[in-house]
């Protein structure tokens, strides 16, 4: 599994408790030391590593070497337009996107769409009570990227 924009670990280190293998990205330096941080102190093989994921081309690669069968994506306001292009190059059976801004995750959910992933799932969470803030978290699927059925 791949984290992308992983910040201090919030989603992937439940999954690699749950015993996931799971692979971090993060544009942020100091947030990877955290992550790895993290990572030690839950006793967790969390591989935390630092790219620019504002670089479609650098992402295509990251996805080439790495070959997720998952990829979660939880990015900052601006949300993943350079991450959701290299993902239309290089699609994974499924991804998870958890956004905090309706009209990005709208403008990447349409290049994710019009690339061949499905939407199959999605949920709104309130988290912030008295504010205008939802998170928003969607499931995609590639149809082309699905395992066989069992027994084929």
């Amino acid at each position: 599994m791949l984290d992308l924009f992983a910040g201090i670990g919030n989603f992937s280190l439940p999954l690699a408790a749950d015993g996931a293998h799971v692979v971090t990205v993060e544009g942020s330096p100091e947030m990877v030391a955290r992550l790895r941080l993290n990572a030690k102190d839950n006793a967790l093989g969390i591989d935390a590593r630092q790219a620019d994921l504002n670089d479609s081309a650098a992402v295509v690669e990251l996805l080439a070497r790495q070959a997720p069968d998952a990829v979660v994506l939880d990015p900052p306001r601006d949300g993943a337009e350079a991450a959701c292009r290299a993902l239309v190059e290089r699609p994974v059976a499924r991804l998870v996107y958890i956004a905090c801004d309706p009209a990005t995750l709208a403008r990447d959910a349409a290049r994710l769409v019009h690339g061949g992933y499905r939407l199959t799932r999605g949920a709104v969470a309130d988290m912030f009570v008295h504010t205008s803030h939802l998170e928003s978290i969607l499931l995609f699927e590639h149809p082309e990227r699905q395992p066989p059925p069992q027994g084929a």
